[in-house]
Parts: structure tokens; C-alpha cells; sequence
């Protein structure tokens, strides 16, 4: 008889950052990812393991890639929609935050007091699939947070040291990355804000 890994019972969650997609909660369990639909009120568990616990995950924005690291940076590139594990891939280091670009063709990951940006792989399989397109090494202290700007050309990034500052995805002639300081306490999170937050709050 043959059996179909299904679920995972009786795993609490560890930590870990949730994502929500659609109608999905995506939740780190130990090391693999659970899948809630909450309007089914179902779940289910990928069938993929990672080595260690799961310490991020990011979906891109179409839903069928799915990157989830553990904590020493290992990572497993997933077909969400075709439950198919795409690629392995190492970091060389714990990665604090991940996200995809709007457009889902740039994945960028804070590892350390750096921030790397890389190209997304294809859906096939391939010798070297991640490409590295940039990294910006003028964090003084681990990132901890990051955000795309909805037309993807710049990065907002904070670290420990208190500051946020604003990367470009591609060089600029002139362009110098501003700080954004005056914060007294740790930073949480940072955030470009959307067209519909700016309607809402009735900013141009």
C-alpha cells in the first residue's frame, strides 16, 4: 500500500514569522511549513522538511514559489501550487527577514548586517538557480526588517543600530541611500506605504 504524507499533528509552533495568502495562514511547524485555509477552516502540512527549525519563509506574490529557511540559513525553494521541491540552497548564514520583490522576480534576504538581493529561480530545475544581483553592506548591526516600495525599485531596511535607510534595487547615478534616524528605541518592522493605506489615511 502506499501512503501520502498529509499532516502534521501535535507540533507546536516554535517560532518563526506567519504569512497569510488569499485565504491561507502559512505557519512554520518545527521544521516544516503548515497550511491553513481559513475559510474552509482545513490544514494540511507541505511534504518537505527543512534541516533545522524554520526561522523565515516568503511567499511570492502569485502564490506558487514558496522560500523557507531554517535557522542556519539552509533553505528549500517549494512549488506551492504543485507541492514540488524546486531547489536547496544555502545563505552561509542565519537570515533574519526574506521577502519577494511585488513583481516576483527579486527575492531579498537580510543575513547578518547584510542585505542580498537575488534573482527568483524558474519554475525548472537548474545547476545554479540563484543568482546574486546585489548586496548592500552599509548596515552598522544585524537587519532585522524590510520592505519593497510597490513599484520595486527600492528597498527600505532597518537594523539594530536604530536607523532605516532606503536601498536602491538598481544603481543610480547620484543616488545616495538616505538614513532615516531620530528613532529612540529598537525599530520593529518598516514599511513602504500602499496606494490603498495613503487613500485611506487621504494622503496624496
Amino acid at each position: 500500500m502506499n501512503y501520502r504524507f498529509s499532516n502534521l499533528l501535535g507540533a507546536p509552533y516554535r517560532g518563526g514569522n506567519l504569512l497569510i495568502h488569499g485565504d491561507e495562514l502559512l505557519t512554520p511547524v518545527g521544521n516544516r511549513v503548515g497550511v491553513v485555509d481559513l475559510v474552509q477552516s482545513t490544514s494540511h502540512t507541505l511534504p518537505f522538511e527543512n534541516l533545522k527549525q524554520i526561522r523565515t519563509q516568503c511567499i511570492s506574490p502569485s502564490g506558487a514559489l514558496l522560500l523557507s529557511i531554517d535557522e542556519d540559513g539552509r533553505a528549500l525553494l517549494i512549488n506551492k501550487k504543485r507541492r514540488a521541491l524546486l531547489h536547496h540552497f544555502s545563505f552561509k548564514g542565519p537570515v533574519s527577514v526574506a521577502k519577494f520583490s511585488p513583481d516576483g522576480k527579486f527575492i531579498a534576504v537580510g543575513v547578518g548586517r547584510l542585505v542580498q538581493v537575488w534573482k527568483t529561480p524558474s519554475f525548472e530545475k537548474q545547476m545554479c538557480p540563484m543568482q546574486l544581483h546585489r548586496t548592500y553592506g552599509q548596515c552598522h548591526a544585524d537587519v532585522l526588517s524590510l520592505d519593497w516600495s510597490p513599484c520595486g525599485r527600492f528597498l527600505a531596511v532597518a537594523s539594530k543600530e536604530i536607523v532605516a535607510r532606503v536601498f536602491s534595487l538598481n544603481p543610480h547615478k547620484g543616488y545616495e541611500p538616505p538614513v532615516l534616524a531620530g528613532h529612540r528605541d529598537g525599530i520593529v518592522s518598516v514599511f513602504f506605504s500602499s496606494v490603498a493605506m495613503r487613500k485611506a489615511a487621504q494622503v496624496e
